[in-house]
């Protein structure tokens, strides 16, 4: 050993080093995205802090990691990325092509491999996105290629009943300021979800029937499957335990339209002091920010923290809409 040699070379060489996880953001270069465009095999990585892209072509199968004397070579030697010190083991992860999709799988390495900042299970292969992080240990890289020609998704027709909490006739005022905005909500968190897994052409929601029975309106839907699963799922139990903060202040918001002064309040808040209505508005605020979260981790789990933070806060104008409905979803039928 050579006297001045960092210690950090000398152990990168034959051992890989244990690193701290820290999350990254991601970016997207367009100039990249159209590289891939030229070649419908063409697997691109752009390593973070260097301009120069790894070009893989026409390999249904590579390995990365680093190279180590006397031992197998990584299809992708990522050495000269410093990748050593940055804990990338030398046989780390691998890459396969199947079929029509790519897939990851993490071989076991010393620091972990993730998908969008999410650890991988290793020797689990996962699909890549075009346009994907990528972390190996602390080596991060965007993942791109070129995705067959989406056709319009077939939409699937479903039945929702609403329940009216009052006497609900069918009008035109009743649709234009009631059915039409909880509508146009379900088909705003239908937008967010067909963004978030990222589909390219997506069939409208579509209204086939409108039906009224008894104190529950029947809509048959199309395009909508995702939204109505997720309001389904999570929505219909979050309404009845937010029930008391939502009563409130559909009831604050009602005396406000008719100009009343005082009018009966649920129980639970009927002794709600002045400036309690503040309070209530950030509390559901937050439980609808919590919910959205929720939603949006059952539909991507593999997304990034940032990404569902964001589209959750777009999600919120959606959910609003739902809580402060006078209709409300019922259970789905087992």
């Amino acid at each position: 050993m050579n006297c001045g040699t960092p210690l950090a070379e000398v152990k990168s060489a034959n051992t890989t080093v244990s690193v701290p996880e820290q999350p990254l953001r991601p970016v997207f270069p367009a100039q990249f995205l159209e590289l891939t465009q030229l070649y419908a095999d063409l697997l691109l990585l752009q390593v973070l802090g260097y301009e120069q892209p790894i070009l893989i072509k026409g390999s249904t199968q590579v390995t990365l990691g680093r190279f180590s004397p006397g031992e197998a070579a990584p299809s992708i030697d990522l050495t000269p990325y410093n990748a050593g010190l940055l804990g990338v083991s030398r046989q780390h992860a691998e890459i396969t092509r199947p079929a029509d999709e790519y897939l990851i799988a993490d071989l076991g390495s010393t620091n972990g491999t993730w998908l969008n900042e999410v650890k991988l299970t290793p020797h689990k292969h996962i699909p890549i996105r075009n346009g994907d992080l990528v972390r190996l240990g602390q080596l991060a890289f965007y993942v791109y290629f070129r995705t067959p020609e989406e056709k319009p998704a077939v939409a699937v027709e479903e039945t929702i009943q609403l329940k009216a909490e009052t006497p609900f006739k069918l009008t035109a005022r009743t649709l234009e300021t009631v059915l039409s905005p909880y509508l146009m909500a379900l088909a705003g968190i239908q937008a967010i979800c067909d963004q978030m897994l990222e589909r390219g052409k997506t069939a409208e929601v579509a209204i086939t029937s409108i039906a009224l029975r008894e104190e529950k309106v029947a809509i048959q839907l199309s395009g909508a499957a995702d939204a109505t699963h997720l309001a389904h799922k999570h929505f219909t139990a979050w309404r009845s335990d937010n029930s008391a903060r939502v009563d409130y202040l559909t009831q604050k918001a009602v005396n406000a339209e008719n100009g009343a002064t005082s009018s009966p309040v649920p129980a639970a808040v009927a002794e709600a002091p002045n400036g309690k209505t503040g309070q209530f508005q950030k509390e559901l605020r937050e439980a609808e920010l919590k919910l959205a979260l929720e939603m949006l981790r059952d539909l991507a789990p593999n997304r990034g923290d940032e990404s569902l933070k964001a589209n959750a806060e777009k999600l919120l104008a959606y959910l609003h809409v739902l809580a402060l409905s006078p209709l409300q979803l019922e259970e789905e039928a087992p």
